[in-house]
């Protein structure tokens, strides 16, 4: 037998599958990271048309009038996301200050400043998975 028609050896078979083995762990870690990286995405987007939800509110509301009931409650209805036909409930804090509270007729003005901060939740990670969004705009008469 010539030395070239041996086969494989036990030494290139733990080569192989160690390699195999490394590809398939980095494929999985790619998977679950964009995984992961598209539910951080897709909380964000939902906590940005909350902020724009509450900027629409402020614009329409009249400057002096008193804030409604709605702007004082810290949380949110909860917000249904069907991903792949299965719903998904996410949960958001929202919770609207003001610089001087002229905005909402607590003190004599002609500009104020709203604050809407957004806060929600993301599985594990810095802070417990603490996320949270600010908005400032100004407001006048």
């Amino acid at each position: 037998m010539k030395a070239g028609n041996r086969g494989l050896g036990v030494i290139e078979l733990l080569f192989a599958l160690g390699l195999m083995v490394t590809a398939v762990f980095t494929l999985l870690s790619v998977f679950t990271s964009s995984s992961r990286h598209a539910v951080m995405s897709r909380n964000r987007t939902v906590a940005i048309l909350v902020c724009h939800n509450m900027l629409d509110e402020c614009k329409a509301h009249p400057f002096g009038r008193p804030a409604p009931k709605i702007w004082s409650e810290s949380r949110e209805t909860p917000v249904t996301v069907y991903v792949e036909g299965r719903p998904q409930e996410m949960e958001f804090k929202k919770t609207v200050t003001y610089a001087n509270g002229s905005f909402v007729g607590k003190t004599a003005g002609d500009s104020d400043e709203v604050t809407i901060k957004v806060e929600w939740k993301e599985g594990a990670g810095p802070n417990n998975g603490h996320k949270e969004m600010s908005v400032k705009v100004p407001v006048w008469r």
